[in-house]
Parts: structure tokens; C-alpha cells; sequence
């Protein structure tokens, strides 16, 4: 995919209201057939389009079941992914009848923004807060599920924007990020760099056993960058110290971690949920790594049939 087809499908996004005009098909096509979208629809109507949200458009598609749904899904990706490369698990929600809605991050994948910088978690909340008050019904069972930075984006709304007039009826939550390994680390050269520079070389980690996934990632993703901000560092440095003294939340989730995760630092990242959410129920996948999403088979199976498990309940 060049750079002159992906700047044709950003210049021909319409917004989010003008959605059924569509985008341009050839351009459009292309994307879905690259990222391995076409397959979900055989089973759902795609809709896309850009929705007006603090600091920037945020790019939104919709997958709708043909028949009739069970409820709607919200999922939020993780930190230098987007929404291309959450197929499988749309196309799983989707076989359990569940709409699904997805969205880049600011920075991220369609959306506006610089890349992958932010200023602060509240800004993704605030994005999050308006694709669910925009983008779902409010008559089916609202589930909220995110992967890693994506599942502290959950947690970020919940506690600084709370739906009250969209109860949501649970959330799942996939190595959520509190802090990532190596954290002391990581704070201690981010102090000392902050002063002189602005960015720092991405470093490409076996965060799956999928050694397809790690290679298109690297290789083929033209919506990848090389370089994270340490605005980005700085913001995530501020969410992980304002969730170890946030107040517990009284709600459904439902948490999902693989023990070989070298991402995050998911032993102290557990005590941290299981404080802040006292009904958590949690569920550890022997020899699974970060990108749960994209496992290999034998390790994504399991986290999707956990989905599925909370789904069958509601």
C-alpha cells in the first residue's frame, strides 16, 4: 500500500454524519483487503467516517450485524496499534451477533493528531466519551473492551468521565496498562532526556507467538511510526501514578492477562486492577505474551472464548 493510497482514503474520509456517502470505494477497498477487514463483511455493514472530538477527528468504523445483534461492542486498541489490525476479534464479536465499533486513537492509524503523541490520558478518554455517546444505540448491552493502553483508556473514562447516561455492562480489560516493565528504568532515562530531546527510536519487541503478525507489523503496516514521544511517556508516567491512589470502582470486569507478557509489568499491573476493581475476575493465559489480540491460535483461543464467556452472560 503507497503513500499516495493512504493519503486518498484520508482525504476522502467523510464524517461520521455523512457516513453513508462513503469514502472512496477503490481506496476503501484497498485498506479493508490489506488489513483483513473484507472477511467480517460477509456477516455485517461497514461504516466509516470521522468524528469531530477534542484535539482532533477521530476516524470510526462500524461493523453491524446483518442479522439481528445482542448488543454493542466498543473496542479500544492498544499504544501504536489501530484499528486495521483488530480483525480478528471484530470478526469473533461479530459471530457472537454484537455490533462493533472501533476507533484510532489521536495519533493513531486514520485519526488526527501527531503521531502517537498525546498530552494527557484524558484526552483519549474524551475521545472514548464521545464515540460511545455518538456511535452506539443505547438499547442493547453496551460491553467496553481494550488491549493494553486501550484498557487504560476504559479505566481513564470510567473514572474521569462516567456514562451515567449510558450504563456500560462490562468491561474487559487485556493486559491493561497501569506500567510497563522495566518501569523504574524507563523513568529514570526519561528524566534525564526530557531535557535535550523531544522523541526516542521505537524498539520492535516479540510482544506475540503470530510471526506474521510481528512481520507485517514491521514490515508491511504503512500505519506504523518509528519514533515515541515523550509527551507519550510523560502522560502514561501520570495515569499509572493517578490509578494507584484512585478510588475502587463498584462494577463488572473482567481482566485477561497472559504470564509471559514482557510489555507490561502485569504482576504489579494485577494488584493495581484488583484494588481499584475489588469484583475483577481474572483470567491469566499460561505462555501468552502482550498482544492478546494478535496471539498465535493456541493462545489467542482461550482469551477470545473468555470474551465470549462474559457475552453469553449479558
Amino acid at each position: 500500500m503507497s503513500d499516495a493510497w493512504l493519503q486518498q482514503l484520508r482525504d476522502s474520509l467523510p464524517s461520521w454524519q455523512q457516513r453513508y456517502q462513503g469514502a472512496d470505494l477503490k481506496a476503501l477497498t484497498a485498506y479493508l483487503e490489506h488489513y483483513g477487514l473484507t472477511s467480517c463483511l460477509a456477516t455485517a455493514c461497514h461504516e466509516i467516517g470521522l468524528l469531530p472530538t477534542h484535539h482532533g477527528a477521530t476516524c470510526v468504523q462500524r461493523f453491524r450485524c446483518r442479522r439481528a445483534s445482542r448488543g454493542e461492542v466498543v473496542l479500544c486498541h492498544g499504544y501504536m496499534d489501530h484499528a486495521g489490525l483488530y480483525g480478528a476479534l471484530v470478526k469473533h464479536l461479530l459471530a457472537q451477533r454484537y455490533d462493533v465499533v472501533i476507533f484510532d486513537l489521536l495519533g493513531h492509524g486514520l485519526s488526527e493528531g501527531d503521531p502517537l503523541a498525546i498530552d494527557g490520558f484524558e484526552h483519549y478518554a474524551l475521545q472514548l466519551h464521545a464515540v460511545i455517546g455518538q456511535t452506539t444505540s443505547g438499547r442493547q448491552p453496551l460491553v467496553l473492551i481494550g488491549q493494553s493502553t486501550g484498557a487504560a483508556v476504559i479505566s481513564a473514562q470510567q473514572w474521569w468521565l462516567p456514562l451515567e447516561e449510558r450504563p456500560v455492562a462490562h468491561r474487559i480489560l487485556l493486559a491493561p496498562l497501569v506500567r510497563p516493565a522495566l518501569w523504574r528504568s524507563i523513568r529514570r532515562q526519561f528524566h534525564m532526556l526530557r531535557h535535550f530531546l523531544n522523541q526516542v527510536p521505537r524498539r520492535y519487541t516479540n510482544n506475540s507467538h503470530d510471526a506474521g503478525f510481528l512481520r507485517f507489523v514491521r514490515q508491511a503496516d504503512p500505519l506504523q511510526h518509528g519514533d515515541i514521544p515523550l509527551s507519550w511517556i510523560a502522560a502514561m508516567q501520570r495515569w499509572a501514578d493517578f490509578l494507584e491512589v484512585a478510588e475502587p470502582q463498584q462494577c463488572p470486569v473482567t481482566c485477561v492477562q497472559g504470564i509471559a507478557d514482557g510489555t507490561v509489568d502485569w504482576h504489579h499491573n494485577l494488584r493495581v486492577i484488583s484494588r481499584v476493581y475489588p469484583d475483577v475476575q481474572v483470567e491469566l493465559i499460561e505462555g501468552a505474551r502482550h498482544h492478546l489480540v494478535n496471539e498465535s491460535e493456541a493462545y489467542r483461543e482461550p482469551v477470545f472464548e473468555h470474551i465470549s464467556a462474559v457475552l453469553r452472560q449479558l
